[in-house]
């Protein structure tokens, strides 16, 4: 099991150390693994590429023949491999599913709203002030070249 697995099953820690994991310990009977058809694609595509690139290296004599032939032997091994393992059906992608045609919107939008002020609330708020308008430079009248430090 992996450490996810032993902290779910233990996640108090009430059996630390866990004594499976020591070495030399008996195995837990577990299920065994399976693939889905997203690792068996993956799977798939690695062993593409692999022999795409032993290829192009083969072709550009940086691997000698018996590397080629071992790279193939190392793909037909690992689907050799694939096939050992049962395989789950994962869907993915495709046509999603029919959307619900149920309005579940809420009738009243914000939480309290009927708390909020329906009239003028100009008594509550202090006197109004003009701000002054502020006094720009004009750039125009900056001179292109300082003579002085004034």
């Amino acid at each position: 099991p992996n450490g996810r697995e032993v902290i779910i099953k233990d996640p108090e820690g009430k059996q630390f150390p866990w004594d499976h994991l020591k070495a030399g310990a008996e195995p837990e009977e577990t299920s065994p693994p399976s693939l889905s058809s997203v690792d068996l694609h993956l799977l798939r595509f690695c062993g593409q590429q692999l022999a795409s690139n032993a290829l192009k290296e083969f072709e550009s004599n940086r691997l000698p023949a018996a590397g080629l032939a071992d790279t193939k032997e190392l793909i037909d091994f690992t689907e050799g491999l694939v096939q050992l393992f049962p395989s789950t059906e994962v869907s993915v992608g495709g046509i999603p599913p029919p959307l619900s045609c149920e309005i579940r919107a809420v009738s009243q939008p914000y939480l309290g709203c009927h708390l909020l002020v329906d009239h003028n609330t100009d008594k509550y708020t202090g006197q109004q002030i003009d701000a002054p308008v502020p006094n720009l430079a004009n750039l125009l009248d900056v001179p292109v070249k300082a003579t002085t430090l004034e």
